[in-house]
């Protein structure tokens, strides 16, 4: 056996051969090894296989139950959604069933109300005249008025509840007599029938003026509660317009007077009766009688007049009233008979029931006996006791009323039945204003204005507890 080595080829084909044998044996070996271990790694992979699909039944089945989930999911919240709106369902029907609810109760209580107030205006429109207008005043409306309306001029009412006595070209005539005597005299009419407002439209346009469409008049004023910023200075000036630019000046120790008047006409009827069923209803803001009164308290002091004379109508309406709570003075012009007689103690019983209560500080003047006999303006003395009687009528319901004008009356004259036609008579008629019959029936008036004293009229009797609230 030959040792191997480097020595001689045979030695080294030894080596060689025992490194081949050794090299085969390893081969064999290897061969072995890599079946075994192919074998091995195919058994892993088909075990790794097995649990991938394992792993991926459980992702599967684990996905499948979260898509169950979510479903389940979404279908809860759809029906916690589903309650929800059930809920606000019930909780609307509940609010609407509680407001059904109070708006039938309400519904009863104004229906309670209404029935109380129907049987309320029924019973005071059974009352007669003066209680219908005797509720207790309601405190002014307009903030930027003082808490009673006081009068800066005074204000003479001329009324009668009844008509036909020469009323209003009575007011025409002494409006512009005090006019000549260098006073801003305002004239206005209360009674529907507009005549005052005829004799101003005739004295201011003539016979040919144009149809009566004033936009500002007094049922503007009644109309519509009192608010002194619905009032500046031009608007006043579109309401209270001039008679006359011509008025004749009878004073040369005086400057020229102007004779202004508040229109009317037949529509204020109408808005009396509205404004009258939401007094009675309790359904106004304000109290509809002082309206006229808070209006010229603001107007007077603006156009900075001596006076002023209303021409009221011959019925206890809202214009009559209004001119009742805004006057100062009352004159009652009448005709001397005994059906006159009666019907101006009448109107003193109602005087004495209603002023205390809605301007207690007007004045019954004096009762002017008017169209009587005779031509010097004196009462004729088969008329005296007529008159008398009269006066102590009025003096029995109101112990401080003024006097009958004896010595000033209007007589039954051509020149005043004629002067109207055109306009004012006292304007018109020389022979008029030489009979000195208006003149001196208006000194009488004055003197009795500045005897009694120009007082200040309260616009609304307050109680203490009305004066708070405001």
């Amino acid at each position: 056996m030959v040792d191997c080595g480097w020595s001689s080829p045979e030695a080294i084909s030894a080596c060689v051969a025992i490194t081949h044998s050794w090299l085969k044996m390893a081969g064999d070996l290897a061969g072995l090894g890599s079946a075994a271990l192919i074998t091995a790694l195919v058994g892993y992979i088909l075990l790794l296989r097995r649990h991938r699909d394992k792993l991926d039944g459980m992702f599967n089945e684990c996905r499948h139950r979260a898509t169950n989930a979510e479903e389940a999911q979404r279908q809860f919240d759809a029906r916690i959604d589903a309650a929800n709106q059930i809920e606000q369902k019930l909780t609307s029907s509940n609010t609407a069933l509680q407001d059904e609810v109070r708006r039938l109760r309400e519904g009863v209580a104004a229906n309670a109300a209404a029935h109380e107030t129907l049987h309320d205006a029924l019973e005071l429109s059974q009352s007669g005249d003066t209680a219908f207008w005797r509720r207790p005043s309601l405190p002014l409306h307009d903030a930027g008025l003082p808490l009673q309306v006081r009068m800066p001029c005074p204000i003479l009412m001329f009324a009668n509840q009844k008509g036909g006595v020469g009323k209003s070209t009575l007011v025409a005539n002494l409006a512009a007599y005090f006019a000549t005597e260098g006073f801003k005299v305002l004239a206005i009419d209360l009674d529907y029938q507009g005549t005052l407002t005829q004799q101003m439209r005739l004295e201011q346009f003539g016979p040919g003026g144009p149809p009566f469409g004033q936009a500002l008049d007094a049922k503007t004023i009644l109309r519509d509660r009192f608010r002194k910023s619905d009032w500046p200075t031009y608007r006043i000036n579109d309401a209270i317009i001039p008679a006359t630019n011509n008025l004749p000046r009878l004073r040369t120790d005086r400057a020229s007077g102007q004779l202004f008047y508040l229109a009317n006409d037949y529509e204020l009827s109408q808005v009396e009766r509205a404004v009258e069923y939401h007094w009675v209803l309790n359904m106004l803001g304000d109290d509809p009688r002082y309206r006229l009164a808070a209006f010229l308290s603001h107007a007077a002091e603006v156009l900075q007049l001596d006076y002023v004379l209303i021409d009221a109508p011959p019925r206890f309406t809202l214009g009559f009233i209004n001119g009742m709570t805004s006057s100062t003075h009352l004159f009652v012009p009448t005709v001397v008979d005994l059906s006159s007689t009666r019907a101006v103690e009448t109107f003193a019983r109602q005087f004495s029931e209603l002023a205390p209560r809605i301007n207690p500080a007007i004045h019954w003047a004096g009762v002017i006996g008017t169209m009587t006999t005779g031509n010097d303006g004196r009462l004729p003395q088969t008329l005296i006791p007529t008159a008398q009687s009269t006066e102590y009528a009025v003096r029995n319901r109101i112990p401080n009323a003024g006097p009958f004008f004896y010595d000033a009356t209007i007589p039954r004259s051509s020149q005043i039945t004629e002067g109207v036609q055109s306009g004012i008579p006292f304007l018109r008629s020389q022979n008029l204003q030489k009979s000195g019959i208006i003149q001196n029936l208006g000194n009488q008036i004055l003197d009795a204005v500045d005897e009694h004293g120009p007082q200040p009229s309260p616009s609304i009797a307050r109680s203490p507890e009305q004066l708070s609230a405001v």
